[in-house]
């Protein structure tokens, strides 16, 4: 058998209520660090694309080691920590 509860009603406020202040602040810094880190490898993804094509332009074999130690010491931990946080 069911058992049926009566609802009481809820008091009606007057006053709009809304999120609170440091629900706002708490939202936006989110944001902020999500756009943040983002940004970052956005950042870094032209950065390494630029060294691709400038060391694809020369023959010299020091910009290819540039782009190399770029990649490997900047870009890639950027992406691996964008999917470590994505998790």
């Amino acid at each position: 058998m069911a058992v049926v509860r009566k609802l009481e009603p809820v008091a009606q406020n007057d006053e709009a209520t809304g999120p609170t202040e440091a629900q706002v602040l708490a939202v936006i810094n989110a944001a902020v660090s999500i756009l943040g880190a983002r940004l970052l490898l956005v950042i870094g993804a032209i950065g390494a694309l630029f060294l691709a094509y400038l060391a694809l332009q020369s023959t010299n074999t020091l910009a290819l080691w540039a782009q190399s130690i770029f990649s490997l010491t900047v870009f890639d931990p950027l992406v691996w920590l964008s999917a470590k946080r994505a998790v």
